[in-house]
């Protein structure tokens, strides 16, 4: 494999995944047009009536549900059973399918920057991209790559938050459909964000401050600062959006395409 010869004592550098993150990001590019391209056919009766402005959402919902259910796939095992270099150091050890998952997530957000932006999604949203492009591509040098595997398992509630947003703007809350991912989204996100995600949050932040306080030559501190400032601002939305779903009826939507995510070793998806 292309990182067969990978160890602690000689990663390979952020240059040599280039061409790899460059094919996912041409990969995504490709999942986007084929949306644009399948929905008016495969879904015209409801995707024809939506506005401009939903039907870009409805396609960024698509390629960001395509990418958080492989993220998890390929994050989770990595993250329950590392490689024997990540488990000896998750500061700096790697593994070929955790450096796989930064890779992809890089490209993903490397997308989803000219997303936000280009369908006037908002600064929070561009600036979101641009943290989690930040943090993936950091993650590759590599450095904390076992966390960042956990913080993207916080994905897995993604799909059901797109398909319930997608129901929403077709205007069908009334199907069974929304039923299940209304009630299934919210299920996932409370175990997932609350159960799983904020306590990982602070045996994480226990870990980078014993890591600032260390010394490493290794080690950049402002990577590690602003995972921690991209981790607290996710955990606090995180905090608030659950507060609108653990409420009887869900009224509640974020309006973007991969959020609220489970981003980075910051946390910030």
């Amino acid at each position: 494999g292309p990182w067969s010869d990978l160890t602690m004592e000689q990663p390979l550098l952020v240059s040599s995944y280039n061409g790899l993150v460059g094919k996912f990001v041409l990969l995504f590019c490709g999942l986007h047009v084929a949306s644009i391209l399948v929905a008016p056919r495969l879904f015209a009766t409801h995707y024809r009536p939506l506005s401009p402005s939903e039907q870009r959402d409805w396609h960024g919902r698509v390629v960001g549900s395509l990418f958080a259910t492989g993220i998890v796939f390929v994050a989770l095992p990595e993250y329950l059973w590392p490689g024997d270099a990540l488990a000896a150091d998750e500061a700096f050890g790697t593994s070929d399918r955790a450096s796989l998952a930064c890779a992809i997530a890089a490209a993903f957000f490397v997308w989803d920057v000219f997303f936000c932006t280009a369908a006037c999604q908002g600064w929070p949203f561009v600036l979101h991209a641009s943290a989690g492009l930040f943090i993936y591509w950091h993650a590759l040098q590599p450095f904390q790559q076992r966390a960042a595997c956990f913080f993207l398992c916080w994905e897995a509630s993604t799909p059901l938050l797109n398909l319930r947003s997608q129901l929403i703007a077709c205007r069908l809350t009334h199907t069974r459909t929304f039923s299940c991912a209304n009630v299934g989204f919210a299920a996932a996100f409370l175990i997932i964000r609350w159960g799983f995600g904020m306590p990982g949050s602070v045996f994480w932040w226990s870990d980078s401050i014993a890591l600032l306080r260390a010394g490493d030559p290794r080690l950049r501190p402002h990577v590690v600062f602003v995972t921690m400032a991209a981790n607290l601002a996710l955990n606090s939305l995180n905090v608030w959006w659950g507060s609108k779903v653990r409420r009887p009826r869900l009224s509640w939507a974020p309006p973007c395409t991969c959020k609220p995510p489970g981003l980075t070793p910051a946390g910030a998806c």
